[in-house]
């Protein structure tokens, strides 16, 4: 016996061959076929001439007689060597299946490639006559078909002899379908290659086999355990891929990508028939999944959604991916209607407005974060992350929008030149304050504590009117000593700073209502500091209370807001005029030039022009 690992030489494979060609031979014999000159060519080896048959024959000869038993050719009415066989069996070859007998399956005898081209289906017509032709015949022919197996055996050539029984099968086959005939009875085929009997038996069996399958958790092809509609991942994949593949060709021909119908496309590659069906299908998989508590999309439980943990991230990451691409292209992400640039169209940006709202009030009356429903910090509406993300978020805008020149709040215009906003905003933003302010000097409290009634002809209550009397007496300025230059400050946000230490303060519009148009100055650091919380509540659009900044941005302070000293040299405090903007709520009636008298009533003063960049520097907040 043959060593395993060891290559075989070439006189064990040439005596391989030859058994294989003999046992292919008797088994034809054995059937009923006649072994002659065309069989050899055609079924036994693919051969071109009748030179290599014959050279065929007479190696199958010795190999038969080197095993001990006779064999040779003799007439086609023969049945043993030497013996005439009956008129009855001498018209039956091509009719039987040749039975495999070490592969388990059966494969098909019929007739030879020349009979098919020649219309004769392999059938001798009655009286018809087959003499001047020869066969092969052996003498105990079953015998010999099990010694040449053994011998094969020996030789280690089962396996070779079981991929060449396959190839031969396989090419039977494939000649009875190019002649439209059954691989299994050469009778006129019906579909997949069978008639219609061989056809309705397989698909039988095979559902049978499948069905079976599909109790016991088996691949429906294999035995190995599904991984996917009803398949193993082996064959899933090559399902898949094939499949795929075919409906990229029929997409790209513009068909419905449904192997067989020749419909146009309607929706989703399907044509109109085929899309309705998905669509019903899936609509019922989805409710009845609904109903029992289970992923739309496979059989595990819901986790959010209607779907799975897996399912609900791939959907997830796909929605965020086609949005993505929709805002890059200047599309609504909802409607993909053109949006000018932003995420939503005009009808869907306030649809998602009101949406975000209504989650917002519903997760801070439970004493939830806003935005994504964590635990936030004591006394804050938003968790950590959640405000780290909307800075971080905040910042990516501003800086999009300054480098293309936009406007940092509404983002759609041209921001005026030596301002961050459009001047369509700067006016909104006015319109806003004046609102504002009207509301609450026509409210009966207090415009700064809004808690007690006001004095009578007064926008103060009596407390807050009298401490702000005391401030002001308080900080009531002096020329700085030697050079006679006097030091205010001024309160702005921390993000502005940068700007104004390099190019100075502007001048703008009050927002108390009096129309003045200067730089406001503070008599002390935390005058200074006030009118900044002041200033971010109302950029904002909350209520104008300090209590309010302090509560919810107490900690953050030193990150939103700075204050600068601003020292106006003698020869420009010419320029120094009195804070009309306050004037009506402190009850201040001194003339608007007098700027000193403003600074000790109100606290405050106003410089007319552009306060410059040397005069500006940073100091520390008050604490």
């Amino acid at each position: 016996m043959r060593t395993i690992g060891r290559n075989p030489t070439s006189a064990e494979r040439a005596r391989t061959n030859r058994l294989l060609d003999l046992i292919d031979a008797v088994k034809l014999t054995l059937a009923g076929e006649d072994v002659d000159l065309d069989t050899v060519q055609t079924r036994i080896r693919k051969l071109s001439s009748d030179r290599q048959a014959e050279r065929v024959i007479k190696d199958m000869i010795e190999t038969a007689k080197s095993l001990g038993f006779d064999a040779g050719r003799v007439q086609p009415g023969q049945h043993e060597l030497g013996v005439r066989r009956p008129e009855s069996m001498q018209l039956r070859g091509g009719e039987r299946d040749v039975e495999m007998l070490d592969m388990h399956e059966e494969v098909t005898v019929g007739p030879s490639s020349q009979d098919l081209d020649s219309g004769r289906g392999g059938r001798p017509e009655p009286g018809e006559t087959v003499a001047g032709r020869w066969t092969i015949k052996f003498s105990r022919p079953r015998e010999l078909l099990a010694a040449a197996s053994a011998e094969l055996n020996r030789l280690g050539g089962l396996s070779q002899a079981s991929d060449r029984r396959r190839e031969t099968a396989r090419d039977l086959k494939q000649l009875y379908r190019k002649h439209g005939l059954c691989t299994s009875c050469k009778e006129p085929a019906f579909k997949a290659g069978l008639c219609k009997r061989h056809y309705e038996d397989h698909a039988r069996r095979t559902a049978e086999y499948r069905r079976d399958h599909k109790e016991r958790g088996l691949c429906s092809n294999c035995s190995e355990p599904v991984f996917a509609a009803g398949l193993c991942e082996d064959h899933y994949l090559t399902t898949k891929t094939r499949i795929t593949a075919a409906q990229r060709k029929r997409r790209e021909a513009g068909l419905c990508v449904v192997l067989g119908c020749e419909g146009d496309v309607f929706k989703g590659g399907l044509c109109q028939r085929h899309y309705e069906d998905s669509d019903a299908r899936k609509k019922e998989f989805r409710s009845s999944h609904k109903e029992k508590g289970l992923c739309s999309e496979c059989n595990e439980p819901a986790f959010s959604g209607g779907l799975c943990v897996v399912h609900n991230e791939k959907h997830r990451k796909s929605q965020s991916r086609r949005r993505k691409e929709l805002v890059a292209l200047g599309r609504c992400r909802e409607c993909r209607e053109p949006s000018g640039g932003r995420s939503y169209c005009q009808k869907h940006e306030a649809e998602h407005a009101a949406r975000q709202k209504q989650r917002y009030d519903v997760n801070r009356a439970a004493g939830l974060c806003g935005l994504c429903g964590g635990v936030p910090p004591e006394g804050k509406a938003l968790c950590e992350a959640c405000r780290a993300d909307q800075a971080a978020s905040e910042q990516r805008v501003v800086a999009k929008r300054d480098q293309s020149g936009l406007c940092r709040k509404c983002g759609k215009s041209q921001r005026v030149e030596g301002k961050t906003r459009c001047q369509a905003c700067i006016e909104d933003q006015k319109e806003r304050g004046r609102r504002h302010y009207e509301k609450l000097k026509a409210s009966p409290l207090c415009i700064v504590c809004q808690e007690r009634p006001k004095v009578e002809g007064k926008t103060y209550c009596a407390e807050c009117l009298e401490e702000a009397r005391l401030k002001q007496a308080a900080r009531r300025k002096k020329p700085n000593p030697g050079d006679g230059s006097i030091t205010f400050w001024h309160g702005t946000q921390r993000k502005k700073l940068a700007k104004v230490l390099e190019s100075g303060l502007e001048p703008s519009e009050g927002w108390g209502g009096a129309g003045t148009f200067g730089v406001y100055l503070a008599g002390s650091p935390e005058s200074a500091l006030y009118w900044a919380k002041t200033a971010f509540m109302l950029a904002k659009g909350e209520k104008l209370d300090v209590g309010r900044f302090d509560f919810k941005y107490g900690d953050r302070v030193d990150e939103l807001l700075a204050i600068v000293s601003v020292t106006i040299p003698p020869e420009a405090i010419t320029n120094l005029r009195a804070d009309m903007e306050q004037a009506e709520d402190v009850g201040f009636e001194g003339d608007p030039d007098d700027w000193e008298a403003s600074l000790d009533e109100i606290g405050d003063v106003m410089y007319d022009g552009k306060i410059p960049a040397k005069w500006v520097r940073e100091v520390e907040l008050p604490s």
